[in-house]
């Protein structure tokens, strides 16, 4: 592919092997956003390319991942003037394609270049999605912390095109990643990832072993009430998202890497408890701020709002199809274990 075209298989010259060797990224300007679906996944097939030239890895400041690419076997990272202004938005990833006007991409086998004075691993926050999860990232934020919504590197990596990607490959994409993030503050970093990263839980805590987690769940008909509101979806199939969440925050609790689910209920009921699970403390004077975390839609702006969500009735019918598909593949003994049965 012409590297002034879309940039989905950017290779790399065969010049350049040399300076590969001596550690060298390339660098990309972006000529072209083309339409992209608001909740896509992230990725490089909605961008055109033009590449500008070599620089030395770890030279250029204001980085983000944002994509790997299996053609060039590069992580491409965004550039940014102010990085850290995008973490306030609601979806990282919507965030960096709207704003990015360069990129560096670095190759695999030299991502362990990459940001090596990061400080601690950070918290990941795992979810069955449409429960509270963003509004947690604002109530951190309000706290003090900082907190990333839905960087889509780890998203990706949970595809089932992942799997072209060597597992070495892999790993060193997520603790990258992960690196990156917390190189961009002082203090503790949180991050959220989308539900479809529950997939690939224990492979994430695994690449990234300095870090630790948080798994959120809410009152399955609740939550089955929502998602319908916000998509099409078919029962069977959040019946089995449902399931695989379940099965990946056991796993997660053997492993030693979460001591047991976040509520949803609990977060808007009682929050100061619920922020105790962090690396934060929230004093008196925060409250206020902490008030106005709760109090505001934290998906203003996008399709998954509460306006939007409210123009759209759910029938009970479709919400019993939903309960009888769940009687059927719910994994009982889990839930049985983990005390699940009760509030699911």
């Amino acid at each position: 592919m012409n590297q002034s075209q879309h940039a989905g298989t950017p290779s790399v010259p065969t010049s350049r092997a040399s300076d590969m060797v001596q550690r060298r990224a390339r660098l990309f300007q972006v000529r072209e956003r083309l339409p992209k679906p608001e909740l896509a996944l992230a990725s490089l097939s909605y961008l055109s390319l033009r590449y500008l030239n070599d620089v030395a890895v770890g030279e250029v400041g204001g980085r983000l991942p944002y994509a790997a690419d299996s053609g060039s076997n590069c992580l491409f990272y965004s550039v940014h003037e102010d990085p850290a202004a995008l973490f306030h938005c609601p979806f990282l990833y919507q965030a960096q394609y709207e704003s990015v006007q360069k990129f560096l991409a670095v190759p695999f086998d030299q991502l362990g270049e990459m940001d090596r004075d990061a400080p601690s691993g950070p918290t990941f926050v795992f979810s069955i999605g449409r429960c509270g999860s963003t509004l947690l990232v604002r109530m951190l934020v309000a706290a003090g912390l900082t907190a990333i919504s839905e960087p889509d590197i780890f998203s990706q990596m949970a595809r089932p095109e992942a799997q072209k990607f060597a597992p070495r490959d892999r790993r060193q994409c997520l603790a990258a990643a992960a690196r990156c993030f917390a190189a961009h503050s002082h203090r503790e970093v949180v991050i959220k990832l989308r539900s479809a990263c529950n997939t690939i839980a224990p492979l994430i805590m695994g690449s990234t072993p300095a870090s630790r987690c948080e798994f959120i769940l809410r009152n399955r008909r609740d939550w089955a009430r929502s998602m319908f509101a916000v998509g099409p979806f078919e029962a069977t199939m959040l019946a089995k998202q449902l399931a695989v969440a379940l099965m990946a925050l056991d796993r997660l609790i053997a492993l030693g890497h979460c001591s047991g689910p976040v509520w949803y209920e609990d977060i808007v009921r009682e929050p100061k408890e619920i922020l105790r699970r962090f690396p934060t403390s929230v004093a008196a004077q925060e409250d206020a701020e902490l008030a106005r975390a709760i109090s505001q839609d934290s998906q203003s702006g996008t399709i998954l709002s509460r306006e939007h969500v409210a123009r759209r009735a759910v029938s009970d019918d479709v919400l019993n199809r939903f309960e009888e598909e769940w009687r059927k593949i719910r994994p009982q003994a889990i839930m049985t274990k983990l005390g699940l049965t009760a509030r699911l």
